[in-house]
């Protein structure tokens, strides 16, 4: 069953994180979102792509894999943009939807079904338009089926200034005073906020909703 409308065309697809392999593999859960992001885009329901994630649990760029990933896939870089400082999903829907609101566009959330009800549950809060679209499997397979192995030859590059993250709350602890609870917790009072019409803004650093381009490596030169 899909979960969204028909009339998606013109809206961006956020792609939210997932860890990327310490082998460097997109893995199951940023592989699968990519491939369902893709096929909306095949499918004309959306026009270009958000990536969005930090480099959460291993030394790789969420975002920036996501990216590659589209790319080797055939989507033209210039569809796509990048968020890569999320780092939990409050923050990937918050810094999309900054973005999206610069570009003129609205979201459509290409996620498992709950992180898209999720996300949209929180920009909605923000008084924004979203759209969820949760993943179609038989469609991932779809395009597995035909691409898996382009998806598996994606080979991002180290962070070269990757933090744990355990690291980083704890610096974000030192400038804001606030200590993150779990995130289980955190969503679910988050929630209970907004039907007071409360809407707690994640944290917002510098470069937050920067509109950055997705711009690929650089391929080495050939050997003559």
């Amino acid at each position: 069953m899909l979960w969204f409308s028909a009339a998606l065309a013109g809206k961006l697809a956020l792609v939210p994180g997932c860890p990327v392999q310490e082998d460097g593999l997109l893995g199951p859960c940023l592989g699968g979102k990519v491939a369902w992001a893709f096929s909306l885009y095949e499918d004309g329901r959306v026009e270009g792509f958000i990536t969005s994630g930090n480099a959460v649990y291993s030394p790789y760029n969420e975002a920036y894999a996501a990216a590659m990933a589209l790319q080797a896939l055939g989507v033209p870089p210039e569809k796509i943009w990048l968020d890569p400082l999320a780092l939990h999903t409050d923050e990937n829907a918050y810094n999309a939807m900054l973005i999206a609101d610069a570009l003129g566009h609205e979201l459509v959330v290409a996620a498992t079904r709950s992180q898209a009800l999720g996300i949209c549950a929180y920009v909605r809060s923000w008084d924004h338009a979203c759209e969820e679209a949760p993943i179609d499997y038989g469609r991932v397979g779809e395009v597995m089926a035909g691409d898996g192995i382009v998806l598996a030859s994606v080979d991002p590059p180290v962070d070269p200034d990757f933090i744990p993250l355990d690291e980083r709350e704890a610096a974000r602890f030192e400038e804001t005073g606030w200590v993150r609870p779990g995130s289980a917790k955190l969503y679910l009072l988050d929630g209970i906020r907004s039907t007071t019409g409360e809407a707690r803004v994640p944290y917002a650093g510098d470069g937050v909703g920067a509109v950055i381009p997705f711009v690929p490596p650089e391929l080495p030169a050939e050997t003559p």
